[in-house]
């Protein structure tokens, strides 16, 4: 007898939470933020009259966000009964704050819903604006996210996501993290190499991307410089005084 009642208890518990109406679902898939802002993070939660209120809780990579050392102190729970929302405010956000969170209703232990919520900086990518370069010169152009990205190239309407043809791409270090493909390689310019370079990053987690271009320049070989005493130092050319260089340089 003490079995059966076990049994009957179980399988109206199983019911319970199989066919529970509580339903939580985070306003916003994901959210960009600047560092020393606030995170708001909003969840709505559904549940009929029947049901408790379920208790909301909040996490981040799988870690409830009161046990995160850096962020528990920084990361206020509100819950709205009039709207039926759980509200997760981080306060003083820093770069390290960014990641997968997740909204999560529960019945005293017992897991109901979820939702998540991805957090992170609005991705920005930057190369030199202008670079000029010497004809048969190494030409070398990085680019820096401000957060992890994928890099990859855009160079003569062509898209380099590793080395091939003439194109080397390079890893970079930057404050101490590796940038795969973050420097486009020529280990010799030509003078048709001169254009528009493309640098794409993509955020792995969102598949957001952002790009710069920076306007590649190069130079005929033969065009050193102009040295200290007016004269021009050139290859090939009979060109001599500084002021016939530069119309050359400019044409």
């Amino acid at each position: 007898m003490k079995n059966l009642v076990l049994c009957v208890i179980n399988v109206l518990f199983f019911i319970h939470t199989a066919y529970s109406t509580v339903q939580i679902q985070a306003i916003d898939k994901s959210i960009h933020f600047s560092p020393k802002e606030n995170i708001k993070l909003v969840c709505n939660v559904t549940f009929s009259q029947d049901d408790p209120t379920p208790e909301v809780r909040w996490m981040r990579g799988g870690t409830a966000v009161t046990a995160v050392d850096d962020l528990k102190e920084r990361a206020k729970v509100r819950w709205d009964p009039h709207n039926r929302i759980s509200v997760l405010m981080v306060e003083r956000a820093k770069d390290e704050d960014a990641g997968n969170y997740s909204c999560v209703a529960f019945d005293k232990e017992n897991e109901l819903s979820r939702d998540s919520i991805i957090a992170a900086k609005p991705l920005v990518v930057r190369t030199p604006k202008n670079l000029n370069f010497v004809e048969e010169e190494k030409l070398r152009v990085t680019c820096k996210p401000n957060r992890e990205a994928k890099i990859h190239w855009v160079f003569h309407g062509k898209e380099y996501h590793e080395s091939r043809d003439r194109v080397i791409l390079e890893d970079n270090e930057e404050d101490g993290k590796i940038i795969p493909n973050g420097t486009f390689v020529l280990e010799k310019a030509e003078r048709d190499d001169r254009g528009e370079l493309l640098c794409v990053g993509t955020d792995p987690v969102t598949g957001d991307t952002a790009n710069y271009t920076c306007m590649v320049r190069v130079k005929d070989h033969n065009i050193k410089r102009c040295s200290l005493c007016g004269k021009c130092v050139l290859g090939s050319t009979n060109m001599h005084h500084c002021g016939h260089f530069w119309e050359y340089v400019q044409r």
